[in-house]
């Protein structure tokens, strides 16, 4: 019970945090969706999918924050080091960016061929918030951090806060300045640096408590190695996922405009349920490096068991809620009865994706707490390729029925190995 009561404690706050992710976009598209120019829309639609890929691939700076600062955590020692690599390694690749800020654009749209209108604002809202990436790369390792010291309500505050005063930037900026798409991109680059300050003022008491710090420890080649070596995994991990869940959407378009809409909205739900389940997963991540911290092996087993109870538990709620009022939740998404007979006749695969991706997601937690990012990088690129690209060709002429066929394989191959090599991980 005492277990429970800690896990819920860390679980619920990433729930809540997670799920405060959709409403920025929403209130950039609602923005922009009351533009003259229906073009202001895609653009941010696109510059903000781009951004979005970006830092996606940067989520190791919070993975692994989470995981070593967990177990330094578990030891009592060696919290600060970890913060003061990761700051490091985060400042050091948002410079990058910035440095090849021209490049990066240049290849993005050059990739998405748009037209030179659209190509015009969405080059404007890039060159804006671009120089949000220090900004932005920080806070994934004070997230982090914060979660490594069993701490979930300073993320849930840092999320709630910076999307309250981005929100509120951005509608000033666009109604009563007139700044349209660089209104909304100024919004996000200044709210960004002011939950930087916040963060700040969060982690003061914990600075106070820090002993001395000695910076040749800090760049102490082998520990820096193994930072670097774990973060380089998490990234090349990411870097598949990422690829093969854009690779759906990119397909879905070659399927036509009604069945693109019907996998957008299902894929909407889907991220709903990811939104929830990883609010497990983090609350895994930090309980579970600090048990290995401890080499508390008895606490750790329980915890393994405890969070795939909730991880399927929401599962099986969500598929209930779908099974029950499906056709209800889809309508609120499109009234084009087109798009809803279309995403009713793929539900199924929703519903099968509320089984098999719980598994996955906690696993993750786990690996990450554990710090095998290792496992999880020949997990990821053996199933990418070997498991979901096979099948798209195998299945393409099932179409859409294809598409979610292997993506569903995808994922099942992928819980069930990380299963497998969960149980090879020796934690006694």
């Amino acid at each position: 019970m005492p277990l429970n009561k800690d896990f819920l404690r860390l679980a619920i706050p990433n729930v809540l945090s997670n799920l405060a992710v959709p409403a920025l976009s929403l209130t950039d598209t609602a923005l922009m969706g009351h533009m003259p120019d229906p073009v202001m829309l895609g653009a941010v639609a696109i510059s903000g999918q781009i951004f979005t890929c970006l830092y996606w691939s940067f989520g190791f700076l919070r993975m692994g924050t989470t995981g070593l600062t967990a177990q330094a955590h578990g030891r009592g020692e060696g919290e600060e080091l970890v913060f003061l690599r990761a700051l490091v390694s985060a400042l050091a690749l948002s410079f990058l960016i910035l440095i090849l800020q021209y490049p990066l654009a240049q290849f993005a749209f050059h990739l998405l061929d748009l037209d030179f209108e659209l190509a015009k604002y969405a080059k404007t809202y890039f060159d804006i918030r671009i120089f949000a990436a220090p900004a932005t790369l920080t806070l994934y390792v004070f997230h982090g951090w914060f979660l490594g010291k069993q701490n979930s309500w300073y993320p849930l505050v840092l999320t709630y806060l910076g999307n309250l005063i981005n929100i509120a930037i951005s509608i000033y900026l666009v109604r009563y300045k007139n700044m349209d798409v660089a209104g909304v991109a100024w919004g996000t680059l200044i709210a960004q640096y002011l939950t930087l300050i916040l963060s700040l003022v969060l982690a003061k008491k914990y600075f106070k408590a820090w002993p001395k710090i000695n910076w040749s420890e800090v760049f102490r080649w082998n520990e820096m190695k193994a930072f670097l070596s774990l973060n380089r995994d998490l990234f090349i991990r990411t870097g598949f996922l990422l690829a093969v869940v854009s690779s759906f959407t990119f397909i879905s378009e070659r399927f036509g405009t009604v069945t693109l809409g019907a996998n957008a909205i299902l894929l909407s739900l889907a991220a709903c349920l990811a939104y929830v389940v990883d609010g497990y997963a983090f609350a895994t991540e930090s309980l579970c490096g600090k048990f290995y911290g401890k080499k508390d092996f008895s606490g750790l087993k329980s915890l393994y068991k405890l969070s795939f109870n909730w991880g399927l538990g929401s599962g099986l709620v969500f598929l209930l809620v779908l099974f029950l009022f499906g056709k209800v939740i889809l309508s609120v998404f499109t009234s084009q009865e087109s798009v809803l007979d279309e995403a009713i006749k793929y539900m199924p695969w929703l519903m099968l994706a509320c089984l098999l991706n719980p598994v996955a997601f906690i696993i993750d937690g786990i690996f990450i707490g554990l710090a095998k990012a290792k496992e999880m990088r020949k997990i990821m690129i053996r199933c990418s390729l070997f498991i979901y690209l096979p099948c798209l060709f195998i299945f393409w002429t099932w179409n859409n029925h294809g598409l979610w066929l292997s993506m569903s394989l995808f994922m099942l191959m992928r819980s069930a190995y990380m299963a497998y090599e969960l149980k090879q991980v020796r934690v006694d």
